[in-house]
């Protein structure tokens, strides 16, 4: 599952996930990604960090709180690049962290197919 806001970011990874032979659902918004997530039980997810309405810190604190999502890999992607936000998205249970303006689309795609 993708949480992205930004529609290009988000067909781009499900169009290159979709390729490799992956389903994907996508979300623009972190109120509803959980909602999602339980309708869609992914096996992982992709979560930007500033979206609207709830952030993806708060997604990713409901994720770990949740029996069913506690051991889902969380991929966060965003364009916060300052070591802080990095470490606290790591210490609340993401899995890895990319920064969107510094990978490639084909570098997170490859950490995607390594944990699937």
């Amino acid at each position: 599952m993708v949480v992205e806001d930004d529609s290009s970011v988000s067909l781009a990874l499900a169009t290159k996930l979709g390729v490799l032979g992956y389903n994907v659902e996508s979300v623009d918004s972190g109120e509803k990604a959980i909602e999602k997530a339980n309708e869609f039980v992914p096996d992982l997810i992709v979560l930007d960090l500033l979206l609207p309405v709830k952030d993806g810190y708060a997604i990713l604190r409901e994720l770990r709180e949740s029996e069913d999502f506690k051991e889902t890999p969380v991929i966060v992607a965003s364009n916060l690049d300052q070591p802080e936000n990095i470490q606290r998205a790591m210490l609340m249970g993401a899995t890895d962290y990319f920064v969107k303006s510094q990978s490639p689309l084909k570098e997170i795609v490859a950490k995607i197919v390594t944990l699937l």
